[in-house]
């Protein structure tokens, strides 16, 4: 029995390290579901003063078991069938209002250079919610040599000394924050806000964190104070009174 997106077949030797990586990916899950059962269990039955402690600590063992189940695939495919939409699983869990604001951001802004700093921050952006189609999978770092030209990779790792990835990535943010002067206010205003959401709910703690610190740099970079995860659940929790609660009178419609 062969898969039809198997592109090489492995033998021997490298068949059992397969196969080790498989079971060592199983186990993560399963220790992963582990640690989150045991965080449901402990969410008091009535709110008190334990409750956002014990939320705060289910919520985590929640992205960390979907971090493991996204790993535990079959070449980064959703293990429960075919995938009906582009969004990645745990952005398709997310309100519709915040799953709007990731899309918005996806395409690049006009007049720039197809080269230019953003097209390659974006190019990992875009890996990170959306599944590759010309792949079929999810793309987990920002240098394989997958996803086309619009989710190709950001940088050459050949070039990078073994320098992690979050490192060069955050060199790219410092040279797309130099350009910011030569592109439109509307992109970054979008760009800002969906990566805002990447680092609040990306399931995979790395990412999740490079994206925080990306979406603090861009607001410090305008003299602002960064939104809480909580307020933003609410500017963008499908209610228009709240939406209009963190709007200007000016632009209600």
């Amino acid at each position: 029995m062969t898969d039809p997106d198997l592109k090489i077949v492995a033998t021997g030797a490298e068949w059992e390290r397969g196969m080790s990586e498989v079971f060592t990916m199983q186990q993560a899950e399963f220790s992963a579901f582990a640690v989150l059962a045991k965080a449901v269990r402990a969410i008091p039955q009535i709110v008190d003063d334990g409750y956002p402690g014990a939320r705060h600590q289910y919520e985590s063992a929640l992205r960390d078991f979907l971090s493991a189940v996204a790993a535990n695939t079959t070449h980064g495919r959703l293990p429960w069938g075919p995938a009906s939409s582009v969004l990645q699983s745990w952005a398709a869990g997310l309100t519709f209002m915040q799953q709007t604001v990731l899309l918005a951001a996806v395409r690049g802004p006009d007049g720039t250079e197809k080269y230019a700093p953003i097209k390659y921050l974006l190019r990992w952006y875009r890996r990170c919610i959306l599944l590759s189609s010309l792949d079929k999978c999810v793309l987990t770092d920002p240098h394989s040599r997958n996803g086309g030209s619009f989710m190709g990779p950001s940088y050459d790792i050949s070039q990078c000394n073994e320098r992690p990835w979050p490192v060069e990535m955050a060199d790219i943010v410092s040279q797309y924050l130099r350009s910011l002067d030569g592109l439109p206010h509307h992109f970054q205003m979008h760009f800002m806000h969906a990566v805002e959401i990447v680092g609040y709910k990306h399931p995979d703690r790395q990412i999740r964190a490079f994206w925080h610190e990306t979406y603090l740099r861009l607001v410090h970079d305008l003299h602002l104070w960064p939104e809480t995860e909580a307020q933003m659940d609410k500017r963008l929790g499908d209610s228009r009174a709240d939406w209009l609660a963190r709007n200007d009178r000016a632009t209600v419609d």
